[in-house]
């Protein structure tokens, strides 16, 4: 059964192909606009470029850091694993989100993949965090490891998840953009 499209203004049914509601006659949103090509535009370009000043913010830091513990070179390697693996997931929300601009129905779950796949590394990027400041530090690092700055990447990641997923889920130009196949 296929997700059934409301007006937002009277609540009456929308097929995908009208571009108006035949109870009130309002337009319904429809293609690449709006919210829909901002979500687009923070997959393509704000995702990657984040993503890339966070590594040359925090690479001269972190290469001193592993330099200075008792085996730099398998810290260097899991460094470069965990950059690897944000590089790949960031390829894949670029791939999801040139599928959504060209209107390809795969995009969408393509969209919430990533966004899942996003998540899980975030929380598993704290986690190696807290795991490099244990093996590495003295007593009492973990605590002063845990802060704001510490926690807000992942937070972020959880809002930015959360509020995207749903909106691909629920809304009416996602529905109307992307329309799913009926079966026959």
């Amino acid at each position: 059964m296929s997700p059934q499209i409301f007006c937002n203004s009277c609540g009456s049914e929308v097929s995908p192909s009208d571009s108006s509601c035949a109870g009130c006659g309002r337009y319904q949103p429809k293609g690449i606009g709006g919210w829909l090509l901002f979500f687009i535009v923070t997959l393509v370009i704000f995702g990657p470029v984040a993503g890339i000043v966070q590594i040359k913010s925090g690479y001269h830091h972190n290469m001193e850091l592993f330099s200075r513990s008792v085996h730099p070179y398998l810290l260097y390697g899991f460094y470069g694993v965990e950059q690897l693996l944000g590089f790949t997931i960031r390829g894949y929300g670029i791939f999801a989100g040139i599928q959504l601009w060209r209107r390809n129905p795969a995009g969408i779950e393509n969209a919430k993949r990533f966004m899942i796949a996003f998540l899980i590394f975030s929380v598993a990027d704290l986690a190696m965090g807290m795991n490099w400041v244990v093996l590495m530090g003295h007593k009492g690092s973990l605590s002063r490891f845990i802060s704001w700055q510490t926690v807000k990447p992942l937070l972020n990641a959880i809002g930015y998840a959360l509020i995207w997923y749903s909106y691909l889920v629920k809304s009416n130009r996602v529905l109307m953009t992307y329309p799913p196949k009926t079966s026959s």
